[in-house]
């Protein structure tokens, strides 16, 4: 560019040629200088970011996504279903073994607030007692299905000293969007100090994994460390969510 502006000699005379070559020598530099900030979020460095994935184990999303943490050197917190971990004991088996907490996002994938606070606490204690079998880890958070959460929900965690907590930014991975679309989302919110919301077992298990590549990528060029949820809980105080109000509730009914 700064070779053919320079040619036109005829258009441009010095002192116009010198002025010219100085300032697309400029541009060019400002634009080495700033490439990589518009491809990764603008955090500062030695931060941390706290990766929860729901839903899982699942046999191709849970693995690939172990296989990412695992080149990264980075801890995440799971959040799984009984019902699923009864399926896949191996596969939660080996998250525990990696150094991943885990966490109970129920039974199944159902609505909790349909549920009294009774069903409620045996669902929890065959979850856990499921986890802790196949893992021998105690657990000690829990994420509703959807993030709908009510008193009896409420209560029934509390029962059984489980912590309830939500998130600060949603991959919304689950909706199956394309890989740039989720590093838009991403890249918006910032990930510095935030809890994070992937899942392992809903949307595209392939580009859920290339878009948390990025992330991790991204993430380590900043000096920004994976941490789990209990190590974050040392820090900061975690998200919670929001109790839905009696009209959301009936409305779920």
């Amino acid at each position: 560019m700064v070779d053919d502006l320079l040619s036109r000699k005829e258009k441009h005379p010095p002192p116009a040629a010198a002025t010219i070559a100085k300032a697309v020598k400029q541009h060019a530099e400002w634009e080495d200088e700033h490439q990589e900030e518009r491809h990764v979020p603008r955090v500062p460095a030695d931060g941390y970011f706290v990766l929860t994935f729901d839903d899982g184990p699942h046999p191709l999303g849970t693995s690939l996504i172990l296989e990412s943490l695992e080149r990264f050197n980075c801890k995440a917190t799971f959040f799984f279903l009984g019902a699923e971990v009864e399926k896949y004991k191996d596969l939660c088996q080996q998250t525990a073994k990696l150094g991943h907490e885990i966490g109970i996002h129920g039974w199944m994938h159902t609505r909790v607030e349909r549920l009294t606070t009774t069903e409620n606490i045996r669902m929890l204690t065959r979850t856990l007692d499921t986890i802790k079998t196949v893992t021998g880890a105690d657990v000690r958070y829990v994420r509703p299905p959807y993030g709908r959460l009510n008193e009896s929900f409420l209560v029934a965690a509390e029962s059984l000293d489980l912590i309830v907590t939500g998130w600060d930014v949603s991959s919304d991975d689950w909706r199956s969007l394309s890989k740039p679309d989720i590093i838009k989302n991403l890249a918006s919110e910032g990930v510095n100090e935030k809890v994070i919301l992937f899942h392992d077992a809903a949307g595209d298990p392939l580009i859920t994994t290339e878009a948390l590549e990025w992330l991790l990528r991204s993430s380590s060029e900043f000096g920004l460390k994976g941490i789990s949820l209990s190590e974050c809980s040392a820090l900061r105080t975690l998200p919670s969510l929001k109790p839905m109000d009696i009209k959301r509730w009936l409305s779920a009914m």
